[in-house]
């Protein structure tokens, strides 16, 4: 039966014309895919058979990368530990060092002190050595002055050569007081001189510095002796009797006869 008013024809007609039924849902869904599949581009490539086993070599070469970048980022991380570790040692390092630089400069200011007091005292020791070389050129020349004018013996011969300033001056100053030790007293040495226009070796009776007599080593001449230009001059006796006084005052300065006065002549220059 049909209900009146036609109510019936048009629910038939909904229901004939809105959503798929079941029988045409699957087809349209195969057309679908047939349309994608045919507007894919040509030059794509080609469906395999394989598909399972193409997508576990894909799954395993996914696994393989993304181990191989965790041991990459795992390395990073180590060196990255190792590199923080080594700036930490270097930053200590550079610490202890820097500690260490500034205990050495503070131990280093009292040494350079005792250095500037060194290099004062060298410089001072170096002028206290010029003076001393200077003092004792002076008195070397003094010396040789009273050596030249004096009869031979007064002066003592130096010790050495001497090359160091204060051992220069020290013999220097050792010549001077056994040249007044000898100022003072008598001596009598054997000397060379020229006797008649000869060599001789002669003795030499030395009073002091002040004048000096000669004596023949057989005794049978004697005189006076003078000093001229550093030379030694033999003068003969003015008279037997004083060459007989010079001979008797070398007996007594020998100690073979007893102390007496005796009268010795004097050389002068209307005797030569």
């Amino acid at each position: 039966m049909i209900p009146p008013g036609g109510k019936t024809d048009m629910h038939t007609s909904t229901e004939t014309t809105g959503a798929p039924s079941r029988r045409t849902g699957p087809l349209l869904v195969i057309l679908s895919l047939l349309a994608l599949g045919a507007a894919a581009p040509a030059e794509g490539p080609a469906p395999t058979d394989d598909v399972p086993g193409q997508v576990l070599e894909e799954l395993r070469a996914a696994a393989e990368a993304r181990a191989s970048l965790q041991e990459e980022e795992a390395a990073w991380a180590a060196e990255r530990e190792r590199l923080k570790l080594l700036l930490e040692s270097v930053r200590a390092e550079s610490e202890r060092f820097a500690a260490s630089a500034a205990e050495a400069r503070r131990q280093a200011e009292p040494l350079q002190a005792d250095l500037n007091d060194l290099e004062a005292e060298r410089q001072r020791e170096g002028r206290i050595r010029d003076m001393l070389a200077r003092l004792a050129e002076e008195l070397e020349v003094g010396l040789d002055e009273v050596a030249a004018g004096c009869p031979p013996g007064l002066v003592p011969a130096p010790s050495g050569a001497a090359r160091d300033p204060a051992e220069r001056f020290l013999a220097a100053v050792q010549q001077l007081e056994g040249a007044e030790r000898r100022a003072d007293e008598a001596a009598v040495q054997l000397v060379s001189a020229e006797l008649d226009d000869q060599p001789a070796a002669v003795r030499l009776l030395r009073a002091g510095g002040a004048a000096a007599w000669w004596m023949s080593l057989d005794a049978a001449r004697a005189g006076p002796a003078v000093v001229e230009d550093g030379a030694l001059r033999l003068l003969p006796a003015p008279s037997p009797q004083d060459r007989e006084a010079i001979v008797r005052a070398f007996d007594i300065a020998d100690g073979r006869s007893a102390p007496e006065w005796a009268l010795l002549p004097i050389a002068r220059p209307e005797a030569e």
